[in-house]
């Protein structure tokens, strides 16, 4: 195992992290929100442990699967224990230990949290929780990739660790570009659904994190009541509809991309996903149907028949988030 390589990598994925926290620390300054000298202090933190990793040690060498599984597993921990300073700094939760846990939830689209009140929270310390979802539903280390040949390192052993589903092969023979067409895949979807919920009625920061936790599976929302605060159906369908596809193995997406749909049909990870959720659709819809009889008590009413078929088709819909 080569440390010194290792440490250069996670170097690399600390640069990344602080790119990622800017857009925070921007629109702190922006909305004047209180919490941008937290966001300074963290990304002079970030920095100077990102550059003296990167550019202090100079050293090439292959990653092998201990190398990979290192770089996984320290490299989490380490952008997770970064992550936390802004919003222990902003005084957004009351010790750093509950700061590390929200990051941690964040980056491993968890969605657990400690934060009562978001509504408290700035929001600037809102988009950088959520944009830690974003980030923890691809993988930072994934994205890490598309840069390593540019350090003569081929990136295998890592996409290999940090995949959490099984992996059947390369999707491309050079790691870098399957970094790079699985993060424009990702890229695409997080725009599309921005754009539909715009079109339902969200403000731009409100879609923006609300996109940021169905894209990256992990549900952080930027309102206490979380989907339930927006008003009618139609964001709720849109946002069932984006979790079922985000909740796919973006391996697959490629795949469909590139119409090789044998290999998406084939997928048993598909299968059984979508099998578990319609078999729960069914059951729930069958409790509240039941749950609708008993206290309508006029289930054979037909001059309320047209409204009733209505209600449990919004129950019916709602039953997915």
């Amino acid at each position: 195992m080569n440390k010194l390589f290792i440490i250069k990598i996670l170097g690399i994925l600390v640069l990344i992290e602080g790119v990622f926290m800017l857009p925070s620390a921007m629109h702190s300054a922006f909305i004047n929100d209180g919490a941008l000298n937290s966001f300074l202090i963290a990304l002079a933190v970030v920095f100077v442990v990102g550059i003296s990793a990167y550019f202090l040690i100079n050293t090439k060498a292959s990653v092998t699967p201990k190398d990979g599984l290192a770089i996984v597993t320290c490299g989490w921990i380490i952008v997770s224990l970064l992550g936390a300073l802004p919003l222990y700094l902003s005084d957004s939760v009351p010790t750093y230990i509950d700061g590390f846990f929200e990051i941690v939830s964040g980056f491993t689209t968890t969605g657990a949290s400690v934060i009562s009140d978001i509504s408290a929270v700035p929001k600037s310390v809102v988009l950088w929780r959520s944009t830690t979802h974003w980030i923890g539903g691809m993988g930072i280390l994934v994205l890490t990739l598309s840069l390593l040949p540019k350090i003569g390192v081929g990136g295998f052993q890592i996409f290999k660790a940090e995949s959490p589903g099984p992996i059947a092969g390369k999707i491309d023979p050079k790691m870098s570009q399957t970094a790079k067409r699985l993060y424009s895949i990702y890229i695409v979807i997080t725009l599309i659904l921005f754009v539909l919920l715009m079109l339902g009625g969200m403000n731009a920061f409100d879609s923006i994190i609300h996109t940021f936790g169905v894209v990256g599976t992990g549900g952080f929302s930027s309102k206490v009541e979380s989907v339930g605060y927006f008003k009618g159906d139609y964001i709720p369908l849109v946002m069932s509809a984006f979790m079922m596809i985000c909740g796919t193995n973006f391996t697959l997406h490629y795949y469909l991309y590139k119409k090789k749909l044998s290999l998406v049909f084939k997928d048993e990870e598909l299968k059984t996903f979508y099998t578990i959720i319609i078999f729960a659709i069914l059951i729930i819809s069958l409790n509240l149907f039941l749950k609708w009889l008993w206290f309508t008590k006029r289930s054979f009413n037909k001059s309320h028949i047209s409204s009733n078929i209505y209600s449990f088709y919004i129950r019916f819909c709602k039953c997915r988030l």
